[in-house]
């Protein structure tokens, strides 16, 4: 039978054992008391925020820094209490900022867990906190290499087509306008640019001397013109890429009122990056010089955006591009 003293004894090994392990994690670990002051911070912690644990001890976790939600910028509660009230665990991933007083500014990920007695009940919380600047530092970097590759692939179209290699690039940029002003977030954004580098890639197919055919088009011709959208599909279906690039390259001759190909789909079966890409493809190539015709006119194209406007076109997405060229925004006459 053990004595009270071997159950201290023992008490105080696992207390140690477990001050040990917590020292030696290699991720910052705060714990707190059930009211959310700091009983205990291990080295890499002390390290992260730039600070002593004996200088912290017994303060609470928002005198030395807060979370921020990193999409929409508005302070986040602290996962210490609130673990500790609702008695559930918290992992989080890819969306907080840590705000640290003394430091600045730092990406994390955490988890955070109420602690409990032998009796099951809650006496403090653990919070782990992983810096994750080298992550996102290294996630850029792929990225980066993905939009340079992007691009290289659509400048490589300029040596057979220079019209569809410089039209994909012009549509890009009065997309990614577009969805900058839309307010659509960094990732809905990037998908735009990168869709509209490619929407056209299926023309790689298409004979040379029709594209460049400086009198119009036989309907054969046309119909031929048509499958692009479906063979840049098949291009690259099967590249990894982090954005729905494929139903934006598959349906970006979609329209609303369904008299778009190659599938005539439309309505809210349209996402609104396609209906993005659908207008801006539009208006960048009526305003651009082909071989079978002039440019179209500022005023000729005002006009085919406010016939189509809600029919054929998104509603939202004619009245920022109209007020794009009012301003002087997208001038593709002058700049040309």
């Amino acid at each position: 039978m053990k004595t009270m003293k071997m159950v201290e004894e023992q008490l105080r090994e696992s207390e140690q054992w477990l001050y040990t392990t917590l020292k030696s994690i290699g991720e910052a670990v705060i714990t707190t008391d059930k009211n959310g002051y700091i009983i205990f911070m291990n080295a890499v912690a002390e390290v992260l925020l730039g600070t002593n644990y004996r200088d912290v001890e017994g303060k609470s976790i928002e005198s030395i820094f807060s979370m921020v939600n990193e999409k929409t910028g508005e302070k986040t509660e602290n996962p210490i209490m609130r673990v500790i009230r609702d008695e559930i665990m918290l992992s989080v991933q890819n969306d907080t900022l840590l705000v640290i007083r003394s430091k600045g500014i730092i990406p994390i990920d955490y988890n955070a867990s109420p602690i409990r007695n032998n009796r099951n009940e809650i006496i403090g919380a653990v919070l782990v906190l992983r810096d994750i600047t080298d992550r996102r530092n290294a996630e850029r970097a792929i990225r980066q290499s993905l939009f340079d590759l992007t691009e290289t692939v659509s400048r490589t179209i300029e040596f057979r087509d220079p019209y569809t290699a410089g039209h994909q690039k012009r549509a890009a940029i009065l997309a990614r306008q577009v969805g900058e002003i839309m307010k659509l977030g960094e990732e809905k954004i990037n998908e735009l640019y990168i869709g509209g580098l490619l929407h056209d890639i299926g023309k790689v197919r298409i004979p040379i001397d029709i594209l460049s055919k400086p009198t119009k088009l036989t309907n054969l011709e046309f119909e031929f013109i048509k499958e692009h959208p479906l063979t840049g599909f098949e291009i690259i279906r099967d590249a990894k890429l982090p954005w729905n690039i494929g139903e934006i390259v598959l349906h970006h001759h979609e329209k609303l009122d369904g008299s778009g190909y190659p599938d005539g789909i439309s309505g809210s079966r349209l996402s609104k990056e396609v209906r993005i890409i659908c207008v801006c493809d539009v208006v960048e190539a009526m305003s651009t010089f082909r071989p079978y015709r002039p440019a179209r006119t500022r005023e000729e194209v005002l006009k085919e955006l406010a016939a189509g406007r809600g029919v054929k076109y998104d509603a939202d997405v004619v009245d920022i591009i109209k007020e794009l060229m009012v301003s002087g925004k997208f001038n593709p006459w002058n700049d040309r």
